[in-house]
C-alpha cells in the first residue's frame, strides 16, 4: 500500500495531538460511506472500515456515526482484515451534523456574525418581490446615490459620491453600507 502524511489529507496539529491521546489505534478521515462500510485513509493507505460494535452500542444519535471528512481512530489497519472504527475525533465544524431524513430545521449563528438556514431538504430559496424589499430596506442610501453627481457612481471612487460623503461624515455607518 501507498503510504501517506496525514497532513496531504487535512490533519493539522490538532488533529494529530486528539489522535495522540489513542496510542492503541491508527489515525484515519473517512473518504466515502456506503451504508456501514467506510473507505478510510491512513498513514498506512486506504481501508474499508466498519463501526466496532462498542461504538454502534453507545451511539445515542445517527449523527454520532461517522461522516464523509471526519478524522477517526482505527484499529485492524496494517492487516488484511477489515479495519473498525473505534473513535470518532471532535469535529471542527461549528455546524451539527444531521441523520439522513431529519426534517428540524435550524437558523445557525456564526462567530462572525453571519448565519446559516439550514432548511435539510430545500433544495434552492429565492426571494419573491426581491426589488421592492430591497429598496425598502436600503432607502436611506438610495436617497443618498441620487445625489451623486454621476448617474452611474459605484459609490467608491468617484468625486462628487454623495454615499462616500455620508460615510466621510458619519450619516451613514460602514456596517450600514
Amino acid at each position: 500500500m501507498k503510504k501517506t502524511e496525514p497532513a496531504l489529507w487535512g490533519a493539522d496539529r490538532k488533529v494529530c495531538d486528539d489522535a495522540a491521546e489513542y496510542p492503541e489505534y491508527t489515525l484515519g478521515r473517512i473518504l466515502s460511506q456506503e451504508k456501514d462500510l467506510y473507505r478510510m485513509i491512513t498513514a498506512e493507505g486506504e481501508y474499508l472500515a466498519k463501526v466496532s460494535g462498542k461504538f454502534r452500542y453507545q451511539a445515542a444519535h445517527p449523527s454520532d456515526f461517522p461522516a464523509v471528512g471526519d478524522f477517526v481512530m482505527a484499529g485492524g489497519t496494517g492487516k488484511a482484515t477489515q479495519a473498525v472504527i473505534h473513535q470518532v475525533l471532535p469535529r471542527k465544524s461549528v455546524f451539527m451534523r444531521k441523520a439522513a431524513g431529519s426534517d428540524r430545521k435550524e437558523l445557525l449563528f456564526l462567530p462572525d456574525g453571519g448565519m446559516v438556514i439550514d432548511t435539510p431538504g430545500m433544495r434552492e430559496l429565492g426571494m419573491w418581490d426581491a426589488k421592492s424589499g430591497i429598496n425598502r430596506t436600503f432607502s436611506d442610501i438610495e436617497e443618498l446615490a441620487l445625489q451623486c453627481r454621476f448617474r452611474d457612481c459605484t459609490h467608491t471612487v468617484e468625486p462628487g459620491c454623495a454615499v462616500q460623503k455620508a460615510l466621510k461624515n458619519g450619516t451613514l455607518s460602514k456596517e450600514r453600507m
